[in-house]
């Protein structure tokens, strides 16, 4: 049954949510377009899926280096054009991956991507201080450490 507040509005929450999406959507864009370059950090496995997912965008450009790291993790420079392609290509994602036949690896994977990549650029600034660091976008959650006592 519908509560109160449903009934007498008829309004979906979900659909609600989508125009404060959109909106967040269209601001990362906007600030991810007047970013030069952002270093992103993640295992090889996941590089290889952005790659597989956004290779074919008209703006990725595949960066000159990716240099490995301990744990199978890779370090990349990505061009700001490249970041638009991967905000653009993971939401696409994340909207068709919808439904009872959705791959759910597919959708997490790119979910993390996007929000990640998201809260990068973010928390970046209209200009740059001297000095200041490149903008990072870390795929790599860690449990903390155990408590040595």
């Amino acid at each position: 049954m519908a509560s109160s507040g449903e009934a007498q509005s008829g309004e979906d929450p979900e659909a609600e949510a989508k125009p404060d999406e959109h909106r967040q959507h269209l601001r990362g864009l906007l600030k991810a377009a007047a970013i030069a370059c952002a270093r992103l950090v993640c295992h090889r496995d996941t590089w290889t899926f952005v790659i597989e997912q956004t290779s074919q965008h008209p703006h990725f450009r595949h960066p000159d280096q990716v240099s490995d790291l301990n744990d199978g993790q890779i370090e990349t420079i990505l061009s700001g054009r490249s970041l638009l392609a991967i905000l653009v290509t993971m939401r696409k994602v994340l909207d068709d991956c919808v439904g009872e036949d959705s791959d759910l690896a597919t959708w997490a994977l790119a979910d993390a991507v996007y929000r990640r990549t998201q809260m990068a650029v973010a928390e970046v600034k209209y200009t740059r201080p001297d000095g200041s660091e490149v903008t990072t976008i870390v795929l790599d959650d860690r449990p903390a450490p155990a408590d040595a006592s």
